[in-house]
């Protein structure tokens, strides 16, 4: 100890620490009266410094408890961990037995159409009138019908629509050929109704009623 800190406490270490604040007053915030008595007071001050080491050590104090936490929690997040890799490794093997099963499994039997005998053809040409003139008379016993659409100008190619009486489609298709054409085919299955068959820009309105 040097000669000016022992000047110093003999200057300044009370006779009577009645007055002096408590040590919890001294372990708690620094306030100017504090500063005030601790500079008048060398008792005080060092068991001041004595508190304020005591609570710089409270952290390292808690470091073993976040130790057990961080245990505690890789304990828990291990069996989650297995079981993922586990749930993972069935889902690849069913995924395997999968593929191979859609890999063995017989081709499926595609089933032609049965004949059909006087199916209607019947001659469509655009028409912005009504569907009266373009009746499509269905007999019992069939289901399709065949028309013969007479486009307003040779083409090689044309997108289908097929709408019923509400302007819904209800089928699309497209026709192409090799050489310009100014008439195409289209066979159709179609519920009673109206209808228009669009070929491009070409409207063909009709009506179908079954069992005539």
């Amino acid at each position: 100890m040097s000669d000016l800190q022992r000047l110093y406490q003999e200057a300044t270490t009370p006779r009577d620490r009645s007055a002096c604040p408590s040590a919890e007053t001294l372990a708690g915030p620094v306030n100017d009266e504090l500063v005030t008595h601790l500079a008048r007071c060398s008792a005080c001050a060092r068991e001041y410094r004595i508190a304020r080491a005591f609570r710089q050590l409270e952290p390292r104090r808690q470091q073993p408890w976040l130790l057990i936490a961080a245990a505690l929690l890789i304990l828990i997040a291990a069996p989650l961990i297995v079981w993922n890799t586990r749930l993972r490794s069935e889902v690849d093997r069913l995924d395997a037995r999968m593929a191979e099963g859609a890999r063995r499994a017989p081709l499926p039997i595609v089933t032609r159409p049965l004949p059909e005998i006087g199916t209607p053809i019947v001659d469509l040409e655009t028409a912005l009138r009504g569907t009266a003139e373009n009746v499509i008379d269905v007999p019992n016993g069939t289901s399709l019908f065949t028309l013969i659409l007479h486009l307003p100008e040779p083409r090689t190619r044309a997108d289908l629509e097929l709408l019923d009486s509400v302007g819904r489609v209800t089928w699309r298709g497209s026709w192409s050929a090799p050489r310009p054409e100014s008439s195409l085919t289209v066979t159709l299955s179609a519920p009673a109704g109206d209808y228009t068959l669009r070929a491009g820009t070409a409207a063909f309105r009709f009506r179908v009623r079954h069992g005539g």
